[in-house]
């Protein structure tokens, strides 16, 4: 049985001046001098989301760029609040798990964030959270280039050095 959905979903509209300004939407009212956003959303619907339980073994890296993997962890839920249990254990799990998967040789994790929703959410309370938060948007947490920028500064090693570099979200 398919659970299968059609769906809205909200993605930043296309706009000429984001090619020289990054867009941004400040959750609370930075005064006079400034708009609190640059960027407008734009509702998209009739968009198919597909259950993928069931099927994971149709995905490839090869074929979709993408694939579906099982990682069992030591840690149970109540510790991925921990960033200390999360970095040591974890991290050496993913790592493992990637090299197996991806015949690498060396694997870095540059961050993870953990998201929990506040009470007050989506309304700001106009003060910091104890956790990232949960988005309303469709987006991406790295483009090419942040990915590039971020691994050179983490690692010390100049992209051009790299023979292979493959990003895994």
């Amino acid at each position: 049985m398919s659970t299968d959905v059609t769906s809205e979903l909200v993605f930043l509209a296309r706009d000429p001046k984001h090619l020289t300004e990054k867009p941004y939407k400040l959750q609370y009212d930075p005064g006079e001098d400034l708009p609190r956003k640059n960027c407008t959303d734009e509702l998209k619907g009739g968009i198919a989301l597909r259950d993928m339980r069931g099927t994971e073994k149709e995905f490839g890296l090869d074929r979709q760029g993408f694939c579906v993997a099982r990682l069992e962890s030591q840690l149970s839920p109540e510790d991925f609040d921990d960033d200390a249990k999360v970095k040591q254990v974890y991290y050496a799990e993913l790592k493992l798990m990637l090299k197996t998967l991806l015949g690498a040789r060396r694997v870095e994790i540059l961050e993870h964030g953990i998201r929990k929703r506040h009470q007050a959410f989506p309304v700001s309370t106009g003060k910091d959270y104890d956790y990232l938060q949960p988005t309303s948007v469709v987006h991406i947490d790295y483009t090419p280039w942040a990915s590039k920028d971020s691994s050179e500064r983490a690692l010390g090693v100049k992209f051009s050095d790299y023979k292979r570099v493959q990003v895994v979200k």
